[in-house]
């Protein structure tokens, strides 16, 4: 979305960078609860399968399964 921000004039590349270091890495667990209910999978089973398309080079795993971002926008 802060791409389109850009494009549209609504913000300016260094308000969206701020925002998305800020925000990107959080999800709603509403939204995530909501999401798996509508395709008919549970949250155990939508991380077993986004665990597999998370790009190592970027992201890196924590013993507990949690990823993190190895990078920041500047």
């Amino acid at each position: 979305m802060a791409s389109r921000y850009i494009r549209a004039g609504i913000m300016t590349r260094e308000e969206a960078i701020k925002l998305v270091n800020e925000r990107d890495h959080k999800l709603d667990q509403r939204v995530l609860d909501d999401f798996c209910n509508f395709v008919g999978i549970t949250v155990k089973e939508f991380w077993q399968i986004a665990d597999k398309w998370y790009n190592r080079d970027l992201f890196e795993q924590d013993r507990f399964g949690v990823w993190h971002k190895n990078f920041r926008l500047e």
